[in-house]
């Protein structure tokens, strides 16, 4: 009897130790997904900044991918064989290559499309002989933009060709190419620089002469990119999942929320105020739509906060530091503090306006 309890608490602790076990997540990729080395920052590959989405998990993230790999190299280099080696039975792959597969003017890296397919073929074969869970993804874009600012993608077939594999293999797909598109569209062609490595002389000891790099990400760009595969990883609906916070996203229709009320400041009048997202607790903007009616009047009053009024309908006068203006629909207006102004209507129509300024979080 004493032996049973014994093998039956051992039974009982290697259950417990199988069941805490973390998982690992491997990634096997090129340069835009890699840790860089502290000579290269601020540089950063997105698989970097993907362990965020993790926190609080017993999920571990092993970065396999390495600056100027493609699937040719990876293989030949033993990298993949090494992960293999690594992984663990339950772990999952992230496989995603295509930047250095392209590259036809570099024969070191360079894999024809054929042989990219067959390469992507033997990542999914080999992972499930292993009893790992592949997912597939096509790469990130890099940034380019058209004397029109069009975005235009430099990768040609090659996204396509992972898209096929995942789909003949029954393989989950993160299409990052699609993804990171979207978003980089969505920044346009100023604001993405952002994104990328684009540095001025002085911005950083490693590049003293600056550096216009379309390939690789900034903090900023990584951080976006992992989040670009985290919600796509959560939209697969597989059982290894990320983080995602709750949204507390809002939507409000003015129709619901009209407020009478007097003129501000002493204005007199009849106004009607749409106070949007008022009881949101922590929210820093104010934004309200105010319509004031025949007669109505905001009070002149002295600013210690920038303020914007946006005129929406009807005509109004606006007194702006004791000067007299008309204003009308189009009619943009800003106050800065030190600043006094007050406005009043014209005419029989409605003064409709938007406010939107700051205000401290408590």
């Amino acid at each position: 009897m004493r032996r049973l309890a014994i093998l039956s608490l051992l039974l009982a602790a290697s259950t417990f130790t199988t069941a805490v076990q973390a998982v690992t997540l491997h990634l096997a990729g090129d340069s835009t997904m890699s840790v860089k080395r502290a000579e290269k920052r601020p540089e950063t590959g997105w698989g970097e900044a993907l362990g965020a989405w993790f926190e609080g998990q017993d999920v571990d993230i092993a970065n396999h991918a390495r600056n100027g790999r493609s699937t040719r190299t990876f293989i030949e280099e033993g990298r993949w064989q090494y992960l293999l080696s690594e992984a663990r039975p339950g772990d999952w792959v992230f496989i995603q290559f295509g930047h250095n597969d392209q590259s036809e003017n570099k024969p070191d890296r360079y894999t024809p499309p054929a042989a990219y397919q067959d390469n992507l073929r033997r990542f999914v074969t080999d992972a499930r002989a292993r009893e790992l869970h592949p997912v597939l993804l096509t790469p990130v874009v890099r940034r380019r933009f058209d004397e029109a600012d069009r975005f235009y993608d430099v990768h040609g077939v090659y996204p396509e060709l992972v898209r096929e594999v995942a789909r003949e293999t029954q393989t989950p797909l993160l299409d990052m190419h699609e993804a990171s598109r979207e978003e980089i569209e969505r920044y346009g062609e100023g604001p993405s620089k952002a994104l990328f490595l684009h540095l001025a002389p002085g911005d950083s000891p490693n590049y003293p002469d600056g550096l216009q790099d379309d390939t690789h990400f900034s903090p900023k760009g990584a951080s976006v990119m992992a989040r670009l595969a985290a919600e796509g990883l959560a939209a697969l609906e597989l059982a290894l999942q990320p983080d995602i916070p709750p949204s507390d996203h809002r939507i409000v229709h003015d129709a619901d929320i009209p407020t009478p009320q007097t003129g501000p400041h002493s204005g007199g009048g009849e106004t009607t105020a749409y106070p949007f997202f008022a009881e949101e607790p922590g929210l820093e903007l104010v934004f309200r739509k105010r319509a004031l009616h025949p007669g109505a009047a905001i009070g002149y009053h002295p600013h210690d906060h920038d303020e914007i009024y946006y005129v929406l309908e009807g005509r109004g006068a606006l007194t702006m530091n004791g000067e007299v203006t008309e204003v009308g629909p189009g009619t943009a207006i800003l106050t800065r503090p030190g600043d006094s102004h007050g406005l009043h209507t014209l005419g029989d129509q409605d003064l409709v306006i938007l406010i939107v300024y700051r205000h401290a979080v408590e």
